[in-house]
């Protein structure tokens, strides 16, 4: 692992400690549709936050592929869909989203 600097660079990696110019990145995109139906906003987003926590559990720890996955409540109900795209793209530059 290289150094860190003392003045961050543009471009520098800090989770990879090297610069990216001139290196391929990977890119995903990422499309969440979640509804959820309930009494009153508090229990709604306390169900939307609850699948919201699984959905970023199973992105993180690399269990889904590229495509739709179903997402369900606690009970098994199914209440929405992650849409996971995971692509490489060309060589990071200005105009590459972070």
């Amino acid at each position: 692992m290289q150094p860190v600097p003392d003045e961050p660079e543009k471009n520098y990696d800090w989770t990879e400690g090297k610069t990216m110019d001139d290196e391929l990145i990977s890119n995903l995109q990422c499309d969440v549709a979640i509804n959820i139906a309930g009494w009153d906003d508090a229990a709604i987003n306390k169900r939307t936050a609850d699948v919201l926590r699984k959905a970023a559990a199973m992105v993180e720890s690399g269990d889904l592929e590229t495509g739709f996955i179903d997402l369900r409540d606690d009970t098994g109900k199914k209440v929405g869909t992650i849409y996971l795209d995971h692509s490489e793209g060309g060589p990071f530059t200005d105009e590459t989203p972070n």
